[in-house]
């Protein structure tokens, strides 16, 4: 909004008329994509990498597959640079779940956040001006929202997890 990348779409126009059928939305969004695809690649994917590679790098092969697979969503994207930010923005938002995941201990964090990202583009609506710049900022989001969660992981992390503060997988 403040880089005029983009405007808030008429909320009574938009969303008023379905506020009555989130309840419904959340549930097919919960149900039908948020909690089968964190099931897959946080659930399994990650688990599984888990066991074989750094923690960093089941962070990034996970984000980075779950982006990629993208390429066969359907999204507003209209030009080449488009489509790859488009990807970027997937891979942010699985990063940010993957750092969920972590930070949580269970599967549940990476699907609440997988759900805030598409109920917050339900219940706050935008007429793009431009795509790409909203794509960027969406990422740089996601991105920042990931590293929040997995900043409590570092120095001082390390103490709380060691008190049993932080939730974390066992080896």
């Amino acid at each position: 909004m403040a880089l005029g990348a983009a405007v808030w779409a008429p909320w009574q126009e938009t969303v008023a008329p379905v506020l009555p059928m989130m309840p419904l939305t959340m549930a097919i969004i919960v149900l039908g994509q948020a909690f089968p695809e964190e099931l897959l690649w946080r659930g399994h994917l990650q688990d599984t990498l888990s066991g074989r590679l750094s923690p960093r790098a089941v962070l990034i092969i996970v984000s980075v597959v779950f982006g990629a697979l993208h390429i066969l969503s359907s999204s507003p994207a209209d030009t080449v640079t488009e489509r790859l930010l488009y990807l970027v923005t997937a891979s942010a938002l699985g990063f940010a779940c993957a750092a969920a995941l972590v930070r949580g201990g269970a599967l549940w964090m990476a699907v609440g956040v997988h759900t805030g990202f598409h109920m917050g583009h339900r219940l706050l609506p935008t007429q793009g001006i431009e795509y790409g710049v909203q794509l960027v900022i969406l990422a740089c989001t996601l991105a920042v929202t990931g590293f929040a969660l997995l900043a409590p992981l570092g120095r001082k992390g390390r103490q709380a997890e060691a008190q049993g503060r932080i939730a974390t997988k066992s080896a």
